[in-house]
């Protein structure tokens, strides 16, 4: 009771001599605080609610801080697309939030997180970001049209700037003065005991106060008190893990060999497989891409007539040909340029010739179109033909399109790929994407 007595009197003393006073000299040597996060991240929700909000509450006045809302997605500037954690949505989020600070400034871009943070539609930003923009008195056309246009790409870019050279391993992830600081740490009193030690600072005093009522107000002995605290920091970070397992963070290798496998099969002039490609498959990468292994096997109904060394198509050789330069994309540059190459080819207004879209494409997504164009006219892209087409005749398929998941039929008569996928693989994890239609 002496300590919250002292503590009140210091307070108060503090109070009425320098608390609401302007920054004069401490204005040049405001903190630096960097908050990286995801808008869809429920790590990143409670964090920023509990800690950031009222670190900067008490500390305001002594802190640059700068929130960047980007997080583990990940940039395909040679298609002028973003691959976000948590989905399509999440990256709808994130832009809305930086083209709010490029049109509005810092102020209404806190004041807009804390209000899509805080919203019922949290998990839907397409509703929260609309929702709150009206609420603070912001044009919501203004910020969607900067979301999903050229400018909020520019701005993304930008954040994925940011976010890569601060190294980041999850997040939430902050940095005080370039320093990363643990996100189950107290960040009022780290701030208080590192940077504003010497200085006279009321908000170092409240946050002392309420450390002090929360872990030690009946404490006598300084050692019990310190274990009290590291008791108590511990406990709040297990049940903090407990509750959100991998939510906010990169896969660590033991969840990723968990991946669900889905394996399509499919040709690169079929009407049907593109449609399919296009509106299912890249739809439930976008919102699951972290819980999925996926292959795409481009072979279809052709037939391998080993003996006259030769492979017939379905839909013609430019069919055989669009197949190969894509195994040959694959074999050469890997999956994510291999994926990203056949999905140009889909969206190309040149997909019923291959001998175009493949070469139209290949500089889009950063690769040589030389390399493949010799490849899939060669021996080699023959040879990537046989494998993939040992592939697809194992399988028994009847059809193309025909997707597999974890070697099992997937019945497209479901026409909700993400969906089945959520509640018969991923039921028991706490997956965002999973909760929204």
């Amino acid at each position: 009771m002496k300590l919250i007595f002292i503590t009140i009197v210091c307070l108060g003393f503090s109070l009425s001599t320098s608390y609401g006073q302007p920054l004069t000299e401490q204005s040049d040597k405001k903190i630096k605080v960097s908050v990286f996060y995801e808008t869809i991240c429920p790590a990143c929700r409670v964090h920023f609610l509990r800690m950031v909000v009222s670190t900067r509450k008490l500390l305001g006045d002594y802190l640059d801080m700068e929130l960047i809302p980007y997080g583990n997605a990940r940039m395909y500037p040679q298609v002028h697309r973003i691959y976000c954690q948590h989905g399509e949505l999440e990256c709808y989020g994130n832009q809305c939030q930086t083209c709010v600070q490029d049109m509005y400034g810092f102020e209404k871009l806190y004041n807009y997180a804390i209000c899509m943070f805080q919203s019922k539609h949290f998990t839907n930003p397409s509703v929260s970001a609309k929702e709150c923009a009206q609420t603070l008195g912001m044009d919501f056309q203004k910020i969607d049209a900067c979301a999903k246009g050229d400018r909020g790409y520019e701005l993304a870019l930008k954040m994925r700037e940011k976010t890569d050279s601060a190294n980041i391993e999850y997040v939430p992830w902050i940095s005080v003065e370039g320093k990363t600081v643990d996100f189950h740490t107290d960040l009022t009193e780290y701030i208080c005991e590192n940077y504003l030690a010497d200085k006279n600072v009321p908000g170092c005093l409240i946050g002392l106060l309420k450390l002090s009522s929360r872990i030690s107000f009946c404490q006598k002995s300084t050692t019990t008190t310190k274990k009290m605290k590291l008791i108590f920091i511990t406990a709040i970070f297990c049940l903090w893990c407990l509750s959100t397992t991998s939510n906010g963070q990169p896969l660590t290798n033991e969840q990723s060999n968990k991946k669900v496998k889905v394996s399509v099969y499919y040709e690169t002039l079929c009407g049907g497989c593109r449609r399919e490609f296009l509106k299912v498959i890249v739809p439930t990468r976008k919102a699951l891409w972290n819980y999925l292994d996926l292959e795409l096997i481009p072979f279809g109904n052709a037939r391998i007539h080993q003996k006259r060394h030769f492979i017939e198509c379905q839909h013609g050789l430019e069919e055989c040909y669009g197949n190969q330069c894509q195994a040959c994309a694959q074999d050469i540059y890997g999956f994510e340029k291999f994926y990203n190459y056949t999905r140009c080819m889909f969206e190309s207004e040149n997909y019923d010739d291959p001998t175009i879209s493949a070469e139209e494409c290949a500089p889009k997504v950063g690769i040589d179109f030389q390399k493949i164009d010799t490849c899939a006219k060669g021996e080699h892209g023959y040879q990537l033909a046989l494998k993939l087409g040992k592939k697809t005749n194992a399988v028994h398929r009847k059809y193309v399109p025909w997707i597999m998941i974890e070697g099992k039929k997937y019945d497209p008569r479901n026409r909700d790929l993400k969906g089945y996928i959520c509640k018969n693989y991923l039921a028991n994890e706490n997956i965002p994407a999973c909760k929204t239609k």
